[in-house]
């Protein structure tokens, strides 16, 4: 008997504990539209907690509504099927409570679909192909991407864009005689040719190093450039590069395809 009320009395204030550590429950509620018409959407929502715990909620095709029942003072990420959260926090900690709540959440996403771009960057400097410190930002969001949405193929656009090489000569060994060369003369666009090369074989390593199955993404490359304004001088000396040079975006995020899983 005083072992069982013993057990009674642990049960007891290890309730009290998580009480104390979670609060009372929430009902959270709200509705789901979508981007642009604001029609509602019937939709699977999925709340995930911090010790990976999900409680997963439907959205009323009618009038968009849904409710979860989530625990307070718990931190919460949320995963809307096949689609991308426009507003709405796709992050949230809710209150500790010490009574019962409702907390109203609505949530504005658009459809994940074949050539919908999800985000521009820069990632290389101008003519260059080795990645810059903006490689990290961007393997956390093809992370992101890829582990929230798992039909999801994404498609990486490489530009050379912001990029420009004059055509320039160089001397080569003439085939016709093993004792003299001969001048040609390398194009812009070959010059950029190698450079786009270079910097999606360097991206797709980068990636791949870092855990992204190669399945998942698509890369398709882009030539294109724009000579760059002449440099005006004053005094006799050039005025600086335009900061603007080195920020024009060289990769393009979009969706390539959903996988049938």
């Amino acid at each position: 008997m005083k072992l069982i009320i013993s057990l009674l009395v642990v049960l007891v204030l290890t309730f009290f504990h998580v009480e104390a550590q979670l609060g009372k429950v929430i009902l959270l509620k709200g509705k789901v539209e979508e981007y642009g018409s604001n029609k509602p959407l019937g939709l699977k929502l999925t709340f995930i907690g911090r010790d990976g715990k999900k409680v997963i909620a439907n959205s009323n095709s009618t009038d968009g509504s849904y409710q979860a029942v989530l625990n307070g003072g718990e931190k919460y990420k949320v995963i809307i099927t096949d689609h991308i959260i426009v507003n709405g926090d796709t992050e949230f900690e809710l209150p500790v409570v010490s009574e019962y709540k409702e907390i109203y959440k609505h949530f504005t996403c658009s459809k994940l679909s074949p050539g919908m771009i999800l985000s521009t960057h820069s990632i290389f400097n101008r003519n260059d192909d080795n990645l810059i410190d903006q490689k990290v930002q961007l393997l956390s969001e093809i992370n992101e991407l890829l582990s929230n949405n798992p039909r999801l193929i994404l498609r990486i656009i490489v530009s050379t864009e912001d990029s420009w090489f004059p055509p320039k000569s160089v001397k080569i060994n003439d085939p016709k005689s093993k004792n003299k060369k001969k001048t040609v003369t390398i194009t812009t666009e070959e010059q950029l040719k190698e450079l786009l090369d270079k910097r999606i074989s360097n991206l797709k390593k980068f990636l791949l190093d870092n855990g992204i199955r190669e399945k998942r993404i698509d890369f398709e490359p882009k030539l294109a450039y724009k000579q760059p304004e002449k440099t005006r001088k004053t005094k006799g000396k050039k005025s600086p590069e335009k900061e603007a040079d080195n920020l024009v975006d060289n990769i393009t995020i979009s969706v390539s395809r959903l996988m049938n899983l």
